[in-house]
């Protein structure tokens, strides 16, 4: 699994503009991450041994964010298919590092967010 993070990059607060920034800076750069034969590669440098998906970081963001950031990640799993794609939002850097751990050993897993530390029986 290729992880890619967007947690340090500056996001609209808007759920609409955050979505057209997706779209716009993201998007690209995802694709290219599933495709063995684009550009991406050539400016990172080595492919994986097996690129069997992508693993999106994304910042921790409200609950007004979650139709869109849903139908991405479900639409690129659906793209890239047999190739998986899943994001995780929010959490310690391990326990980020935990969930993409287990996604590696789960491969009948895509189309999903993990919110990592979200608890809904803790709401105010």
């Amino acid at each position: 699994m290729v992880e890619l993070d967007f947690t340090g990059m500056d996001w609209p607060s808007s759920p609409i503009d955050a979505a057209q920034h997706f779209h716009a800076n993201i998007l690209p750069q995802v694709r290219g991450a599933l495709d063995p034969d684009s550009e991406f590669w050539v400016s990172v440098g080595e492919l994986p041994q097996v690129l069997d998906g992508v693993i999106l970081f994304l910042p921790d963001a409200g609950d007004e964010h979650t139709a869109w950031r849903l139908a991405v990640v479900q639409d690129l799993a659906r793209e890239a298919a047999p190739r998986r794609v899943n994001a995780v939002t929010g959490g310690t850097l391990e326990e980020q590092a935990e969930i993409a751990d287990y996604l590696r050993d789960a491969p009948g897993v895509t189309g999903q967010i993990f919110s990592v530390g979200a608890n809904p029986a803790e709401s105010d």
